[in-house]
C-alpha cells in the first residue's frame, strides 16, 4: 500500500493547495489566495507528510475545506454550507479525532453573521451606536437549525467513516492471519 498511499497523500496535498487558494480568495482576494497557496506548496512539512503517506495530509485538506464553508456560513445562511461543513468536519474527525474543537467554530461563524446583520460587531460599538437591533426569532431558529444540521451531518459522516469508534470496548474481532495467507 505504500505506492498507492503516497499517491493518495500527494493528491490530497495538491487539493489542499487549491483549497488554500480558494480560502484566501474567499476571505480577502485572489492575490492573497495565490500567496497562501504558494507558501503552503513549498512548506517542508507538507511535502514531507505527503511523501510518507501520513494521515495529516488528508486531515489538512478536510479542515481547509471546512474553513471555506465556515467563511460562507459567516457570510450568509445557506443550508448547504452547514451540511458541507458537517460533511468535511466528520471526515476530518474520522481521520484524526483531535480535530473535534473545530466543531465549535460553527457557532462562532453564526455569531459573526448575526453580529454583522444586527450591527453588533465591535466597530459599531466603538462608534457609539446605541440602537442595536435584537435578532428576530426566525433568524435565531435558522441559526440553531443550521448548527443542528452541521452537528447531525458530522455525526453521521463520522459514524460511516470511522465505524470502529462506535464498537463496544473489547469487541474487536481478532485478525485471522491464516485466512489472510
Amino acid at each position: 500500500v505504500t505506492i498507492p498511499g503516497r499517491a493518495l497523500s500527494a493528491g490530497f496535498d495538491v487539493l489542499t493547495i487549491l483549497a488554500t487558494y480558494l480560502l484566501g480568495r474567499k476571505l480577502l482576494d485572489a492575490r492573497v489566495g495565490l500567496i497562501a497557496a504558494g507558501l503552503y506548496a513549498v512548506t517542508a512539512l507538507a511535502i514531507q507528510l505527503s511523501h510518507f503517506y501520513a494521515v495529516d495530509t488528508f486531515v489538512t485538506f478536510f479542515v481547509t475545506v471546512s474553513l471555506i464553508f465556515l467563511a460562507r456560513i459567516a457570510e450568509k445562511h445557506r443550508w448547504g454550507d452547514y451540511a458541507a461543513f458537517g460533511f468535511f468536519l466528520g471526515l476530518s474527525m474520522a481521520s484524526k479525532i483531535s480535530i473535534f474543537p473545530l466543531a465549535f467554530f460553527v457557532v462562532l461563524a453564526v455569531l459573526i453573521r448575526i453580529g454583522r446583520d444586527y450591527d453588533w460587531l465591535p466597530g459599531s460599538l466603538i462608534e457609539g451606536t446605541e440602537d442595536r437591533r435584537i435578532p428576530n426569532r426566525r433568524d435565531l431558529l435558522l441559526a440553531a437549525g443550521g448548527i443542528a444540521l452541521a452537528a447531525l451531518v458530522t455525526v453521521l459522516i463520522f459514524r460511516v467513516a470511522q465505524p470502529y469508534a462506535f464498537m463496544p470496548a473489547g469487541s474487536e474481532e481478532p485478525i485471522d492471519h491464516e485466512a489472510l495467507g
